[in-house]
């Protein structure tokens, strides 16, 4: 969906207004934290419980894919194409509407749902997800996210009074089109730049930024990273860091940006004046509530706050083709991986990895492992085609600083 940003806007910063809530929450459940993101389990139409990302830039629910285990029941379907990032085409799908969505408690009426048969993200979360969600729940309560106790609270705007107090901070959010956005300020090695971000919780990276005539970053020499996976396949950039990046009182010190190479973002998306988006490594360094319904977002620092600022340094993708078993292989190796000399293959098994066994380890682990410090030491383990390798590299930083 096409967005028309026209004039920037600017947060209001409450140093003295802090958050709490004297009624309970409408409904609290846990959710599981995967690279970054939050996923929630919901029932579609009476279903068995189904994992969806959270996702604050998103309209309408979408379901991606079903294991052999599942189904749901949909009426009334129509065909639609889905732009979103990636590089890709726009994918087909069909958009059903009047559907029922229930998350623990709760039972959201006349939901529409788009389904899409040509997407699977669960080989990079570990477990099988199956869609993404957002406005339904966003436009309709007030949601308070504890990332360090992995709970999501909903309340009722209704039901939902303020207490104040100094420990919290409260900003403006600016809604366009359902997407919520914030400004914020990044200092640059020469200048500084006001920034219009979107409130990306689908977002795993800290900050994306969206290169053009306003905003010139000259990193075409750069090497060109894989970024992630969108709706319309795979995405590629590059990667840098900010000096500084201040959100009214808030400083974060080497951000880590990443900034997606124009083929990767649809044009039709280049249109609104958005800067680019704020994601989860960043949010989760808070306890944050969310309030469509006020306009705005509160935010107080957890123990993640100070957490240094990584990224993916081996350069190589790590994959499970079975969501829920302990069995990862390589998914992609970078062009700029220091691992890209040895003897490598894409499916091969990785068996352990710096003396421990991927038996007892997550993706997530594994990933944290491979976004390590510079000049950190990589051992590995690795199946190909039945003979066991053993590799060793080291990581390096190659992002300049902006």
């Amino acid at each position: 969906m096409q967005i028309n940003l026209s004039t920037l806007f600017l947060i209001a910063l409450l140093n003295f207004t802090a958050f709490a809530s004297n009624k309970k929450p409408a409904f609290r459940l846990p959710f599981k934290l995967i690279n970054n993101l939050i996923i929630i389990e919901v029932r579609i139409n009476h279903s068995e419980p189904l994992n969806f990302i959270l996702d604050t830039g998103i309209k309408n629910t979408l379901l991606t894919n079903l294991n052999n285990n599942q189904s749901i029941i949909v009426e009334d379907i129509n065909p639609v194409k889905v732009l979103g990032y990636g590089s890709g085409d726009p994918v087909e799908g069909f958009l059903s509407v009047d559907n029922e969505l229930k998350i623990g408690d709760l039972t959201l009426q006349k939901c529409s749902l788009i389904l899409i048969d040509a997407i699977n993200f669960s080989g990079k979360f570990g477990l099988t997800v199956n869609g993404m969600m957002g406005h339904e729940i966003f436009n309709r309560f007030i949601v308070e996210i504890d990332y360090v106790q992995a709970q999501i609270s909903f309340f009722h705007p209704s039901d939902f009074s303020l207490l104040f107090k100094r420990s919290w901070a409260k900003y403006s959010l600016h809604l366009i089109h359902y997407k919520p956005f914030v400004q914020l300020e990044a200092e640059f090695t020469k200048h500084k730049e006001n920034l219009c971000l979107m409130l990306d919780l689908g977002a795993s990276d800290a900050i994306w930024l969206i290169e053009n005539e306003e905003l010139r970053l000259n990193l075409k020499d750069e090497p060109i990273f894989y970024l992630g996976s969108g709706i319309n396949g795979k995405i590629t950039g590059r990667r840098a860091r900010i000096q500084k990046l201040n959100w009214g009182n808030f400083c974060f010190g080497g951000v880590v940006v990443s900034i997606p190479d124009t083929f990767s973002l649809n044009p039709k998306l280049l249109k609104d004046k958005r800067n680019g988006s704020i994601g989860s490594e960043i949010l989760k360094r808070f306890h944050t509530i969310i309030s469509f319904q006020d306009s705005c977002i509160y935010l107080k620092k957890n123990h993640w706050y100070k957490n240094p600022f990584t990224y993916n340094q081996s350069c190589i993708e790590v994959e499970t083709p079975v969501p829920g078993l302990p069995l990862y292989i390589i998914a992609d190796i970078g062009e700029y991986s220091p691992a890209k000399s040895l003897n490598l293959q894409l499916g091969d098994e990785i068996i352990s990895i710096n003396g421990q066994s991927t038996v007892n380890l997550s993706l997530d682990q594994i990933n944290l492992i491979l976004s390590g410090q510079r000049n950190k030491r990589i051992r590995m383990k690795v199946m190909s085609n039945g003979v066991m390798n053993k590799v060793k590299f080291t990581l390096a930083d190659r992002i300049k600083n902006l």
